[in-house]
């Protein structure tokens, strides 16, 4: 859904309802098992097969990181690993399934009903085209921050990988180049896990 408030900014909203969340989780698991006799799902006709990766994973992945370097750096390693999964997923959406309509910000629309068909949480996004700004929201968390809450109460946002994620999605379909920050996570005891944009320019 597109609103314009005044004349020069746009801002742009997607929000799911619980039987978005269903349809599209059908809807994904549909496109992606393609492959039958080989048992490869594949993700908007790209010839690589996909592998979904656990939350639990990812979560574990990022505490290894942490037991080994310091903070910074291993949320760093992490939040790459989510940037060039996110880049990839906005630029074979958009040449899967957006580019008909040509318009960029449909691709970036798209990630949230993406990671709800794919069970990584229901979000919502807010996009502003005048100043490339992101706004992301799981009420109810993401995955790895679920992943991170049955283990204990964190000091540290858990969800290094999806800051990465957003980031490189953003990059992948408007071509915004932005840092995404979680600002609120439940692996911290917060209500939901919560990112916002910064410009690297």
């Amino acid at each position: 859904m597109d609103a314009t408030l005044g004349e020069r900014m746009t801002v742009h909203k997607a929000t799911l309802s619980a039987r978005d969340v269903e349809e599209g989780f059908r809807r994904t698991v549909g496109d992606l098992i393609q492959d039958r006799e080989r048992g490869f799902n594949h993700w908007a006709g790209t010839e690589d097969s996909v592998m979904l990766v656990w939350a639990s994973r990812i979560y574990e992945f990022l505490v290894v990181l942490e037991s080994v370097l310091s903070y910074p750096p291993s949320r760093g390693f992490c939040r790459e690993v989510g940037y060039r999964s996110g880049h990839e997923g906005a630029v074979a959406t958009f040449k899967g399934s957006v580019a008909k309509s040509g318009r960029q910000v449909q691709s970036l629309l798209a990630m949230p009903g993406v990671l709800a068909g794919a069970g990584w949480g229901t979000s919502e996004l807010l996009y502003d085209d005048s100043t490339a700004g992101v706004r992301w929201t799981f009420p109810r968390g993401t995955a790895v921050g679920a992943a991170a809450r049955r283990a204990g109460p964190r000091k540290t946002p858990a969800c290094a990988f999806f800051e990465g994620f957003g980031a490189g999605w953003v990059k992948g379909s408007v071509g915004a180049d932005l840092e995404m920050v979680e600002i609120e996570c439940i692996g911290q005891g917060d209500d939901a896990c919560r990112f916002e944009s910064s410009s690297l320019r």
